[in-house]
């Protein structure tokens, strides 16, 4: 009995890590073509909603803002960035889209996945779509930088929740 018990156990991880593997694999075919030609995805409870490129994104208000950027084991230092605020991106996509959930999820090429609540994302001169740094564009990955998109969230403390080679918001 315990040992058809372990094997169920040991059946169903198997199953979760090849579940998990084929999502992952979508996060690895969309990380080339993201160097070359950001754009950013755009869902609602998981079902897409629409693709914004940079050249759209740059078009929608484009800001700039100093922020202190902290990591760990370094200094903070603070930037100039620029890009537009998320909410306006997501207007563009659907006048409503601001109201049809109570928080945003942010992922990244790398895994690494940052939620804010919607208040959050409303509030003015709040949570940005970065695409520029001290007046250069943002460097990808293989170059040592954190883009080509970097979600900040500019009256964040401690920055923990900015997010670096942001491909996909997801609205639920």
């Amino acid at each position: 009995m315990k040992n058809k018990s372990l094997l169920v156990v040991i059946f169903l991880l198997v199953v979760a890590v090849a579940v998990l593997g084929y999502y992952n694999q979508s996060l690895i075919t969309n990380k080339e073509q993201s160097l070359e030609n950001p754009e950013l995805l755009v869902k609602v409870e998981s079902e897409n909603i629409g693709t914004v490129t940079l050249e759209t994104i740059k078009s929608l208000g484009e800001e700039t803002f100093k922020a202190t950027l902290r990591s760990s084991g370094a200094p903070p230092e603070d930037h100039i960035y620029t890009g537009v605020p998320i909410k306006n991106i997501l207007n563009f996509l659907d006048k409503d889209l601001l109201d049809k959930g109570k928080r945003m999820i942010v992922r990244a090429l790398d895994g690494y996945t940052s939620v804010f609540y919607m208040e959050e994302v409303k509030d003015e001169k709040n949570v940005y779509l970065v695409y520029g740094q001290d007046g250069k564009p943002l460097r990808n990955r293989k170059e040592g930088g954190n883009g080509p998109l970097m979600i900040v969230a500019a009256k964040d403390k401690y920055g923990q929740r900015w997010c670096k080679y942001v491909i996909e918001v997801d609205i639920e």
